[in-house]
């Protein structure tokens, strides 16, 4: 009985995701954040059921991006998905990719780029790359605890996340089974989560990628906006930091540095905003000094292949309290000094904490907007061209 158990569990691979947190969390953020623009539950009588799941909440990607090579279906921006591929047991030579023990992979409407390979979307399906819908695909996107972190992946908290069922990770079909591929095995199943138990994971060389947080590679997603040479780059540097040290800032640059050849610069702000531009050691916890909350670099890409040299301008969004901050931010970052670095383990926001977080964003929002000049490019008063 237990063989024949044993033996149905090891060929059902899904049971892997099944047994693990991933379709809850998912469930909360396609109710939360998709839901919340599905108009179809506007036409629902019952007002308890702004709490329950809704079947047009969530979506797939060619609802969402439009079908591949077909026009777009979405009045969307343009969506970059990221995820980390976790490579434990890496069959590379360099150092540099034993280090980062993952791989980017990047959900877009022209398909999927794993690690600068474009794989289309139209290979999805039996025999290829399984399909998720979009807010699978953003679950998994915030995979944050699980037994592979990426470079943080170690056998012992491997070994703790599998004990406490913190496994947020998901485990893809990507590509076709091979005779000599674990994935085709009767035991694949136990084998599989026995890899979970050690931390060892195989990247791409295997029927089964196994994906969590994009932050385990890049916490600010700018890389992917990097490889693209994107001019302008306004990105927000959420990750809890509360002693201002910038390490996904740092992690970026040196990833940039050594795969793209980038050389990063302190930005020269305009004189109109150059009070909101720090410097890293400019930063300091509880002080509310200043006025600046902003981080600027000048990128330079040199040219690659068919690819011409580039010049992107990246300006950071630093969550920080300043001179101008208002009362009830103040009071709420003296009950709670690590506001608004708080650390991302809490995900139960209270009132109070949400509203604190509201008016910071839209506090610095408004700041920054008022000192950009009116017209179609308002921007360039930071790129300088």
């Amino acid at each position: 009985m237990l063989l024949a158990l044993g033996l149905i569990t090891g060929v059902t691979l899904q049971f892997l995701n099944l047994s693990t947190l991933q379709n809850l969390y998912t469930a909360r953020i396609v109710r939360a954040y998709l839901g919340a623009s599905n108009a179809g539950r506007a036409a629902t009588a019952r007002g308890a059921a702004i709490t329950e799941a809704h079947p047009r909440d969530d979506m797939s990607l060619d609802q969402y991006y439009g079908k591949p090579g077909g026009e777009p279906c979405s009045l969307a921006p343009l969506h970059l998905i990221n995820v980390t591929i976790n490579d434990t047991v890496v069959s590379r030579s360099a150092l540099v990719y034993q280090d980062r023990k993952g791989l980017p992979l990047a959900v877009t409407p022209a398909g999927y780029l794993v690690d600068g390979r474009l794989h289309a979307r139209s290979d999805a399906g039996p025999g290829g790359f399984e399909r998720l819908s979009l807010g699978r695909w953003i679950g998994v996107s915030g995979a944050a605890f699980a037994p592979g972190l990426g470079r943080g992946t170690t056998p012992e908290r491997a070994l703790l996340a599998v004990l406490l069922n913190m496994r947020l990770g998901y485990w893809w079909r990507a590509a076709a089974a091979r005779a000599h591929d674990v994935g085709a095995w009767v035991f694949a199943t136990q084998l599989h989560l026995y890899r979970e138990l050690r931390g060892q994971f195989f990247g791409t060389g295997e029927r089964f990628w196994y994906l969590t947080d994009g932050g385990h590679f890049d916490n600010t997603a700018v890389y992917e906006l990097l490889r693209r040479r994107v001019d302008f780059i306004l990105a927000l540097d959420n990750g809890a930091d509360p002693d201002y040290h910038f390490a996904d800032v740092a992690n970026l640059m040196r990833l940039a540095r050594v795969d793209f050849g980038a050389v990063f610069e302190p930005l020269v702000p305009p004189a109109e905003m150059v009070e909101l531009f720090g410097n890293p050691g400019g930063f300091e916890r509880g002080s509310r000094q200043g006025r600046q909350y902003l981080l600027g670099y000048r990128v330079a890409l040199p040219a690659a292949g068919d690819v011409p040299a580039a010049i992107c301008t990246l300006v950071f969004v630093k969550p920080r309290l300043t001179q101008d901050a208002s009362l009830d931010l103040v009071q709420y970052q003296a009950t709670h000094p690590d506001f608004p670095q708080e650390s991302t383990a809490d995900q139960f926001f209270d009132d109070a904490q949400w509203e604190s977080y509201r008016k910071l964003g839209l506090s610095q929002a408004e700041s920054l907007l008022a000192r950009l000049p009116a017209g179609p490019d308002p921007w360039r008063v930071i790129t300088g061209r």
